[in-house]
């Protein structure tokens, strides 16, 4: 980890405004946040000098340092969305978002388990892969699956 101090922009409204878009914010709404009025092209403007945008990136590398999820693990827990079996998810599975559990009159149990979307983890899939992008896709493809089968061989042989 870093242990370096970080340097704040000497201007406290334009250390508020790369705290602001380095955590997710809009320009515009962290040009406003920072306590600036609005006004478009001065939010475009504060972006692109170079010691703010050279800031934001310090700051989302440190809140990058600070996550507890790798770009690894994400791709790693979808891979396991995608290739386990709806069958296979128990109560105590990491995959099991929701389960109710009845009993019948004739006292067998019935256990109802939700699992996140196949689908839905494919499409994050893509996009943290760069599939999505049309010919970046097609470019990186090649390279990019290689990496996932990898991945998900990796995942087949920890069960």
């Amino acid at each position: 980890m870093n242990t370096s101090t970080p340097q704040l922009l000497k201007n406290p409204r334009h250390e508020a405004f790369a705290q602001a878009v380095a955590n997710g914010e809009y320009a515009d709404a962290a040009y406003e946040a920072a306590g600036f009025k609005n006004h478009r092209s001065s939010a475009s403007r504060l972006l692109a000098n170079a010691s703010i945008s050279q800031r934001i990136s310090e700051i989302q590398a440190e809140n990058a340092e600070l996550s507890r999820l790798s770009r690894e693990d994400v791709l790693s827990y979808l891979t396991m969305i995608v290739i386990t079996p709806a069958g296979e998810v128990t109560p105590a599975s990491l995959l099991c978002q929701e389960c109710v559990t009845t009993t019948t009159s004739d006292g067998t149990t019935c256990s109802r388990i939700k699992m996140p979307g196949k689908i839905d983890a494919l499409r994050l899939m893509a996009r943290l892969c760069g599939w999505e992008t049309g010919n970046k896709a097609e470019r990186d493809a090649a390279n990019a699956l290689g990496g996932v089968s990898e991945l998900i061989q990796r995942i087949r042989t920890r069960k």
